[in-house]
């Protein structure tokens, strides 16, 4: 057998390969190593894609969409109308309280002068709660507020498909 160099160490080779044994050897062991540096990636996504911060980003994304197509573009606070993509999901209680985040009583469409620049525009808000569920809803959002709720994944990947469907 005719043998000539390799290609990266000029080290002999055998006829019909392009490098020796020891470069072959060593591309495989680089192949192994690429291959599980991809299955971990791969991993780690999906591990992300099931965290529960991840989970609540896509919650309070589809939940927000919801919120808004229910309102049809009309703010509660100022009654402004335009198109529910232009509005925002305003929540009487602030959005921080995670028993009352996704509760769709505390939750309406608003304009984004009433929810940004004035801070929710609580007093409007107010008034149109409770002409719209009664006087007693502001009482009874408060109750809620007040309890402590920690979400299971289970939970949340419920809602989002009770949303998402919608």
């Amino acid at each position: 057998m005719k043998t000539t160099v390799c290609k990266t160490c000029d080290e002999p080779r055998m006829q019909g390969r392009r490098f020796c044994i020891t470069c072959i050897l060593k591309q495989e062991k680089e192949k192994k190593i690429k291959y599980r540096e991809k299955a971990r990636a791969k991993k780690k996504r999906e591990a992300k894609k099931e965290s529960k911060s991840t989970l609540i980003k896509e919650l309070d994304r589809v939940f927000s969409i919801f919120i808004r197509q229910r309102g049809k573009g009309k703010c509660i606070s100022c009654g402004a109308v335009s198109e529910w993509k232009n509005m925002q999901c305003g929540h009487y209680i602030r959005r921080s309280v995670m028993n009352t985040r996704w509760d769709e009583d505390n939750c309406h469409s608003q304009c984004m002068p009433c929810n940004v620049f004035k801070s929710g525009n609580y007093p409007a808000y107010t008034l149109a709660l409770m002409s719209k569920y009664g006087a007693e809803i502001i009482e009874e959002l408060n109750e809620r507020s007040q309890q402590v709720r920690k979400w299971e994944k289970s939970e949340l990947k419920e809602m989002i498909k009770k949303y998402s469907t919608n």
